[in-house]
């Protein structure tokens, strides 16, 4: 058992989601201390002497380890995009975490992002969305959680064995080869010496041939020599031309990849680029597909990515009355722009585009979302780009729209 001073300190910052919420933790802090784990949460203090914002930098800076509950309510608040008065303890709990990680480089071992809920996988804070997170709604989950604030890897690394010496391939020798003197050197090289002058005699295999023989020969040599040529020309090039003869592009089909649900009421389907990453979608958030760049170079923070979803409101029920609904609903929350819907086609259908910056945590990020109405659902299409990078992608993505197919 640990003793006190060696026990690893944690602190839980999480939001107030719920009373059910606010249960789940005070059980996971309950549960750590009693594994000896010092761990310390606002519920166990009825009131601060020192006052709430100065007791969470404290706690902030006491803390061997920053345990994060994520939710969709957290992450909000962390980003600094909740109404005004509310959730202040996340949002300048995120703003000391934040302002932590911009000193030390991103470079940290502190913060542990965990889910208590498998609905909130999507609402880690980017800041720190690049560490280990533990998805503590299962045991397993919990224990790898526990060996990390205690320090007991799964698996140890063995000692640095000693290298093994490989014997070299050996191969065999070859045999001399025999070469056939055709002509004497020394002899005509004693022969220039001398002054006397060297003939070599013509050599032919067959004594008959004539001037007019040799000539026919020579034509039939150029002539193959030039058939070879072409042959070889026309060879490099389709190496070079076939790879733009071909569709560049992969194809997804939701009823083949993913294993997804035979029964499911709709089907889809699109090419994208091979570079790129096919990853299924949250279906309880209507996600069908997401598809991923690769990253340009190590330090790519952001990968831009197209998602597929469906959305089945009980209303609106036209295309209009959605786009309205949509629009409101992003100029409200996410940005400051002045959105403008324009018509478009979408798999052949009628559809309504709109294009607009988001900022989030110092980055601009800029989206498409297109959508139309098909048997009471609207499929959506989302094209996510950091703001300087969304003119690179974008005739990708310009081709992934135009090849989506709704069956």
């Amino acid at each position: 058992m640990n003793s006190v001073s060696n026990a690893p300190k944690v602190f839980i910052s999480y939001s107030h989601d719920s009373q059910e919420h606010r249960d789940k933790v005070l059980d996971l802090a309950n549960r750590l201390r009693a594994e000896g784990v010092d761990c310390n949460i606002d519920q166990y203090e009825e009131s601060s002497s020192e006052g709430w914002p100065r007791w969470m930098m404290n706690q902030l800076e006491w803390a061997d380890f920053i345990v994060v509950v994520c939710t969709e309510q957290y992450d909000r608040r962390f980003r600094g995009r909740e109404e005004l008065g509310i959730g202040r303890g996340v949002t300048w709990e995120g703003a000391i975490i934040t302002q932590e990680l911009y000193d030390s480089h991103a470079k940290s071992t502190k913060f542990v992002p965990i889910i208590l809920s498998s609905t909130d996988g999507n609402f880690i804070p980017i800041m720190i969305r690049g560490f280990s997170r533990y998805d503590l709604y299962t045991e397993e989950g919990y224990q790898a959680f526990y060996r990390r604030l205690t320090n007991q890897p799964l698996n140890l690394k063995p000692p640095l064995g000693k290298k093994v010496e490989l014997a070299p391939r050996v191969l065999p020798a070859l045999p001399p080869r025999e070469r056939k003197q055709t002509f004497d050197y020394q002899n005509t090289l004693n022969q220039q010496k001398s002054g006397t002058r060297v003939v070599v005699p013509e050599v032919s295999q067959n004594s008959n041939v004539t001037p007019e023989t040799k000539t026919k020969n020579n034509k039939v040599i150029i002539t193959r020599q030039l058939a070879l040529f072409i042959g070889i020309i026309t060879f490099v090039s389709s190496l070079l031309i076939f790879p733009f003869l071909k569709n560049p592009f992969l194809f997804y089909d939701s009823n083949q990849d993913f294993n997804q649900d035979s029964n499911q009421n709709y089907k889809v389907s699109i090419e994208y680029p091979p570079n790129w990453q096919a990853r299924k979608g949250d279906p309880i958030k209507g996600e069908i597909a997401k598809f991923v760049s690769e990253k340009e170079n190590q330090f790519d923070t952001f990968q831009e990515y197209v998602l597929i979803s469906i959305d089945t409101p009980e209303s609106p029920k036209t295309l209009d009355e959605y786009t309205q609904k949509t629009v409101n609903q992003i100029s409200h929350e996410l940005t400051k722009d002045i959105i403008s819907p324009h018509p478009v086609l979408l798999a052949g259908k009628e559809a309504r585009q709109i294009i607009y910056t988001e900022k989030s945590q110092g980055q601009s990020y800029k989206k498409k979302q297109i959508w139309t109405l098909n048997n009471d659902k609207f499929y959506v299409i989302t094209y996510v780009a950091k703001q300087d990078k969304f003119s690179q992608f974008e005739p990708k993505v310009q081709h992934m729209i135009n090849s989506f197919k709704i069956d």
